[in-house]
């Protein structure tokens, strides 16, 4: 008789919210139910998150998106470790804060070494671009040389001429002389280009923030430097390194 009632029940419930509707409502209390029986030490609970510090959140909507955490990020047990560590009751916290120590170490190691890499990377590319520039610079000034000395030569012709009263002779000299000044003023203006360049890739060069390893200019405004060091993912990778050296400064004899 129960069982039929309980089956009644359960049909006008279905006719009134929907058979997935109910569906939904049994997955989520049993799902609520779950989260009611993690404790904060449960594996599938998320220890940087209790700490602050996990990527996956802190990089969200940013260049530098990671995704979804695989573990769970529960704010109740979030709050339950930072009023403990502000109350100072004692509680022991250890194995959670190592096991982000640890986590956070391979994130900022990783991150580090993408760092070197930039800045070599970088020092290389310079380099050559450096090399490329002089290579123009000395071909330019052997034009310039040349053009110099022709330029010099027709103007002792010119006067050797003049002086034996060769006058058309002189004359036709002029016209190439026009000439090769044009040339003269050619090759002056590439290499004044040539040095400008160089001048200013020098003025120009990159560097790599030792903190979240995004290229900066040192011509950049300050402005565009401001937007940079109080942007989302300089700020979090500067929090990341502060919780590390909190954490190793603690626990400095087990690293």
């Amino acid at each position: 008789m129960a069982t039929s009632a309980r089956y009644e029940q359960r049909q006008l419930l279905e006719q009134l919210m929907g058979r997935d509707a109910l569906r939904s409502r049994n997955s989520y209390n049993n799902q609520y139910t779950r989260q009611r029986e993690l404790n904060i030490n449960d594996p599938k609970i998320c220890k940087n998150y209790l700490l602050g510090v996990c990527p996956y959140d802190l990089f969200q909507n940013t260049k530098q998106l990671m995704g979804n955490c695989k573990k769970l990020h529960i704010d109740k047990f979030r709050i339950q470790y930072e009023a403990d560590i502000e109350e100072g009751k004692g509680r022991n916290f250890e194995r959670i804060e190592l096991e982000v120590l640890e986590n956070i170490i391979n994130f900022i190691e990783l991150n580090d070494y993408k760092i070197k890499e930039a800045n070599e990377n970088l020092e290389a590319d310079e380099d050559k671009q450096d090399e490329e520039m002089r290579a123009i610079i000395q071909r330019e000034t052997k034009n310039l040389e040349a053009a110099e000395n022709n330029v010099n030569i027709t103007l002792q012709e010119i006067k050797k001429l003049n002086s034996l009263g060769e006058i058309e002779k002189s004359l036709q000299l002029v016209k190439d002389l026009e000439e090769r000044e044009v040339k003269r003023e050619f090759f002056a203006k590439n290499l004044r280009q040539a040095n400008d360049n160089l001048t200013q890739s020098l003025q120009q060069k990159l560097q790599v923030c030792t903190k979240c390893g995004a290229y900066l200019s040192r011509l950049d405004s300050d402005k565009r430097l401001s937007d940079h060091f109080l942007g989302k993912i300089h700020l979090n990778y500067v929090k990341i390194r502060g919780k590390l050296q909190e954490l190793k400064a603690k626990y400095g004899d087990m690293y």
